[in-house]
């Protein structure tokens, strides 16, 4: 199943929504923005190294 890292407030939105368009099965992981500052938090950015969304993975 592909997970997808979904960050509030971002444009990972649109890929859960092609995701439902094309009905497709996914798993969400989310991932709130800093409310001072507005940046991604310390997990997503294990996860990309910029702390960019949206990542995409699928098991290996």
């Amino acid at each position: 199943m592909l997970k997808v890292h979904h960050l509030s407030e971002s444009r990972s939105q649109r890929i859960l929504w092609l995701l439902e368009e094309l009905g497709l099965e996914y798993e969400v992981i989310r991932y709130e923005r800093d409310p001072k500052t507005g940046f991604a938090p310390p997990e997503l950015k294990a996860v990309h190294s910029l702390g960019k969304s949206s990542r995409a993975s699928t098991p290996s």
